[in-house]
């Protein structure tokens, strides 16, 4: 359970990620980043978990363990949900070496344990790539690419749409189910919801915003849509809010999958990357108006493109967004360097001005030849993030 200092997290993709408001760091989990010689997927450690923390920029990594036994511990992943309550971050599904999970598993991030949970009531069909969000000490888990139902049509709440090309080790394909896990009384819940489901999906994204949660793209069978739907938590009914899907329309996004969609306040939700209908790797962002439901584009200053990254709103009114990829990962054979594939940077969308502390720091650190005498009459804290924003600072100067 030792904590490292590192300047920069291991490029990733297909990977967990979730926020800590109240801590302000931003935790990642598994992904992978490679392949063996048998062309086998390189899955990264799950004791392994990366901590950025938003206010001085830095990067750490925590050694995780098991509660009980190794047992306890996740196989390597990709394409997992997770989210955070309370202490605890929250992991069900993916695929590893072992094909589709539907286990689920619990992270203590006091004493970074890990432990296998039993819950009570019907697993979630294994699966990856789904959505999954918290509400009212619930955590919900909506659509994904993985295992066939046992149950026929008629005994399932949700539909599934086999995949004919799939070519793992068993059928697989896209499912719309919605389920959730109540972390009070450790069960799944199976339940029926109002309105229009949305289709069967894999690799979409979702916004919880107030009681509302919005859906956004994702692929279907060969589609990969731009469509929004919502789901109101209070009544439990699902609306179709936009369903278009020519991608010749200028005045919204393509059709994608592999992308983010962020809640950035409580009028807007930002979308950014992702996976084209032509296979090609996106760097657009936009901004979705909640209360109009219309977008706009938002033009940034450079051109990274991104597939299955992962992304978050910290607590200082900006976007941050890790890994990914930058090429187009069903093509591996076209590019040159395979490590240029993952990426391990991070992006900063900001929409407003740094904080007064986070400018105080940079320019405490900048200055440190002027200051440093006066650290020592700081209080502990505020000293202790000067001397990791320092090192931050010195160890990006010297590889610039």
């Amino acid at each position: 359970m030792s904590e490292e200092l590192v300047d920069i997290a291991v490029g990733r993709i297909g990977h967990m990620c979730a926020f800590d408001y109240d801590m302000c760091l931003m935790y990642v989990l598994g992904g992978y980043n490679g392949y063996n010689k048998e062309m086998q997927t390189k899955y990264l450690s799950s004791q392994e978990l990366w901590i950025y923390d938003t206010l001085i920029e830095k990067w750490s990594m925590r050694r995780c363990t098991g509660e009980m036994s190794t047992t306890d511990i996740p196989a390597g992943t990709s394409g997992a949900s997770c989210i955070i309550s309370s202490h605890y971050l929250y992991m069900f599904g993916g695929y590893t070496e072992e094909g589709n999970s539907n286990q689920l598993f619990r992270l203590n991030l006091k004493n970074f344990q890990w432990k296998q949970l039993e819950p009570l009531g019907k697993r979630p069909l294994a699966c990856d790539k789904s959505v999954c969000w918290i509400y009212d000490n619930k955590m919900y888990l909506f659509g994904g690419y993985g295992c066939v139902p046992i149950e026929t049509r008629d005994e399932r709440n949700f539909d599934f749409v086999y995949d004919p090309k799939s070519h793992w080790h068993y059928p697989r394909g896209w499912n719309n189910q919605l389920v959730y896990y109540d972390l009070t009384f450790n069960q799944w819940v199976w339940f029926k919801t109002e309105g229009k489901v949305p289709i069967p999906r894999a690799a979409h994204a979702v916004a919880k915003v107030g009681h509302k949660v919005y859906i956004f793209g994702g692929r279907h069978e060969e589609l990969r849509m731009n469509d929004i739907y919502s789901l109101d938590m209070k009544q439990m009914s699902w609306t179709e809010v936009y369903s278009f899907n020519d991608n010749n329309e200028t005045s919204v996004p393509i059709g994608r999958s592999w992308h983010s969609f962020t809640p950035l306040s409580d009028k807007q939700i930002i979308l950014y990357g992702g996976f084209s209908q032509d296979n090609k790797p996106l760097s657009d962002c936009w901004a979705l108006d909640i209360e109009s439901m219309t977008w706009s584009t938002i033009d940034l200053p450079f051109n990274k493109p991104r597939i299955w990254h992962s992304s978050i709103a910290s607590s200082f009114g900006e976007i941050i967004i890790f890994g990914g990829a930058t090429h187009n990962i069903l093509d591996l054979q076209n590019l040159r360097n395979i490590k240029d594939l993952y990426s391990g940077d991070i992006i900063v969308l900001r929409f407003v001005p740094k904080s007064l502390l986070r400018l105080c720091l940079d320019a405490s650190v900048m200055n440190y030849h002027l200051l440093h005498k006066q650290w020592k009459y700081l209080p502990r804290n505020v000293k202790h993030m000067l001397e990791l924003k320092k090192n931050t600072i010195q160890t990006n100067s010297a590889g610039s």
